[in-house]
């Protein structure tokens, strides 16, 4: 009973406080050129991402911005579920990542990666009344430092595998 009443009460105050995601949503402050499919740079972008940035687009992203949603015990709860279905589908409409690198979405390449370090920056993502309920969704230091690393592509693929002998 005390899940329940803490879930009602972050999604009225989420609500009572108007809290949403910014209507600048795709203006960023730190354009990104992004490299051209087939160069050297995007072959190295799509390996770092792999190895580094999908765990944690798995782990903190993913629940908004895929297919693969893992939906709170909450989500039954009908206001609940029609805030969630909303702020789902505005999620994969402006940036999906079901398919990996590079994300579909509204916008270019250039755009998402532009977002993703405008993100990276401010901490704007998940939003606050996601974080409210769910704690550890939230970025750390480190994985907006690695992801502003990887978008400005100093994050180096890892080595291949050494064969053992």
């Amino acid at each position: 009973m005390t899940h329940l009443r803490i879930a009602l009460t972050a999604l009225a105050l989420a609500l009572i406080a108007g809290i949403s995601q910014s209507a600048d949503a795709g203006k960023s402050a730190n354009a990104v050129k992004a490299p051209k499919p087939g160069s050297k740079a995007y072959a190295a972008m799509a390996k770092a991402y792999q190895a580094s940035i999908a765990p944690v687009f798995e782990a903190k992203c993913f629940d908004c911005h895929s297919a693969k949603t893992h939906f709170p015990w909450y989500y039954r709860m009908p206001l609940a579920k029609s805030m969630i279905d909303l702020d789902i589908r505005k999620a994969r409409k402006a940036l999906d990542l079901n398919d990996g690198f590079p994300f579909t979405g509204v916008g270019t390449l250039a755009d998402h990666l532009s977002a993703l370090k405008d993100i990276a920056a401010d901490g704007s993502m998940p939003p606050f009344r996601y974080t409210m309920i769910h704690w550890s969704a939230k970025l750390t230091k480190a994985e907006r430092e690695m992801i502003t690393a990887w978008v400005d592509g100093k994050l180096a693929p890892p080595p291949p595998p050494t064969k053992k002998k």
